[in-house]
This record gives structure tokens, sequence and C-alpha cells, in this order.
């Protein structure tokens, strides 16, 4: 789902989930590691920025997720 954003998301996987106390009751921390990728160039600051942007959006919106802060 997340590599039907954008042609430049070359891989996408979960690497790690935690559920605990910390952080709350009914509650995971889920980690994704994310390959963007253009083949013939490099990518520019805006552009992986506006595919990290509908990243966030998608896993926002879908479900419910929220990037953690310290």
């Amino acid at each position: 789902m997340v590599r039907e954003l954008s042609p430049e998301i070359r891989q996408a996987e979960v690497f790690d989930v935690f559920t605990g106390e910390k952080i709350g009751v009914g509650r995971k921390s889920v980690a994704f590691r994310i390959r963007i990728q253009a083949e013939d160039r490099t990518l520019t600051e805006a552009e992986v920025h506006s595919i990290h942007t509908k990243i966030v959006n998608l896993l926002e919106n879908r479900f419910g997720g929220t990037i953690r802060t310290s």
C-alpha cells in the first residue's frame, strides 16, 4: 500500500513492533524501513519530503498513526 504512493518508493517494510506500558495501553510503536530512489537521477529534498508527507498522511488517515516525538 505504501509502495503505491510513488514509483520512487522501491521498498517498504516493517522491521520492529513494540508494545508496552511506555507507549500506552492498546497502542504500539511500529518502525518502517522505506527506500526511496529514482532510477535515473538523484531526488531533490523537496521530492523526498513530498513522498514522506504522503506516507505519513496515509498512516495517519488509514490507521490513526502518529509520528512519535522524543
